[in-house]
């Protein structure tokens, strides 16, 4: 069997796989001649597709035992890593008996471990490119991409609203949220400077969050509530720019190269997972909305 594809598993949050994504521009261009595929949530395979053009395949078509019995592996999981090159397993705490089983597996292909989350002091791009030092010229190229994201973000398309504000309240801990009232109050001090404020809320915010501030975001914003993961990336390419906290959609608004306004807390650490893209401020909890509203809104 011709031996082509490169496989990344990765079933983690959305913040953590839009951070890999440079890793996968880099394999397209170190191995033009193989095919690049995310293992991953249909969702977010979904999503990355839309965003970077790169293949994918469901996670639960077939892969549900690619860390217990592989030889249970079949279908189109089966095909693809048969047919497999390469295989990065994303995983915090790599188990050298998968390793072996994937390798057996594929009958041969290079797996790769890699360790997502970042030692103290490192930012997880810095950990990502020195794992992959030892693969020239994997290394070089994932260092490269990583470098045309900070400087021009990953669109190169201009936002459809530039006047439009995305303020995204939520995230995946409440410790890692900002105070729900000063965000209210962040929109509708931009809503009086005439910005075109939308607030997003998936199913938690609209769920936990009181009932008086969510009609405080009806009040000063239009409410969106966020859907698929490939409608939440046409929100944020659309937009001018946008607040929010230690979150995927921070993340993926800062990549896209819109001017990103992250709020990161004691519960979230700025030096290992600060969102990455040309136009990006973080501040901490202790800022107000008037400093919010200014570093969108600069005098």
């Amino acid at each position: 069997m011709l031996r082509r594809n490169i496989l990344l598993l990765h079933n983690a949050a959305l913040g953590d796989f839009v951070l890999t994504w440079p890793l996968a521009m880099a394999l397209g261009r170190t191995a033009a001649q193989s095919r690049v595929f995310y293992v991953t949530g249909a969702d977010k395979g979904a999503l990355v597709q839309k965003a970077i053009g790169i293949e994918t395949s469901d996670i639960e078509a077939g892969w549900h035992h690619i860390h217990g019995d592989i030889a249970k592996i079949d279908g189109e999981a089966k095909k693809l890593l048969g047919g497999a090159l390469t295989v990065i397993d994303f995983a915090q705490s790599p188990n050298p008996d998968t390793v072996a089983r994937l390798a057996e597996a594929s009958g041969g292909a290079r797996v790769i471990p890699v360790i997502p989350n970042p030692p103290p002091g490192l930012h997880v791009w810095e950990h990502q490119a020195a794992q992959f030092d030892q693969f020239p010229p994997i290394g070089q190229y994932l260092r490269a991409m990583q470098d045309v994201v900070r400087q021009r973000g990953l669109s190169t398309t201009p936002p459809t609203h530039p006047n439009r504000v995305v303020i995204h309240p939520g995230s995946g801990s409440a410790a890692k949220n900002w105070p729900i009232e000063r965000f209210a109050e962040v929109a509708a001090q931009l809503k009086q400077a005439g910005r075109d404020v939308w607030t997003a809320l998936g199913e938690v915010e609209l769920e936990k969050f009181p009932a008086a501030s969510i009609k405080a975001f009806k009040d000063s914003s239009t409410v969106r509530e966020l859907g698929t993961l490939p409608e939440l990336f046409d929100l944020l390419q659309a937009a001018g720019a946008y607040i929010g906290n230690d979150s995927g959609p921070t993340h993926l608004a800062a990549m896209l190269g819109r001017p990103t306004v992250a709020l990161f807390g004691p519960a979230s650490d700025a030096t290992a997972w600060s969102p990455q893209g040309p136009k990006v401020k973080v501040l901490p909890f202790e800022a107000s909305p008037d400093e919010v509203v200014a570093a969108i809104e600069p005098k």
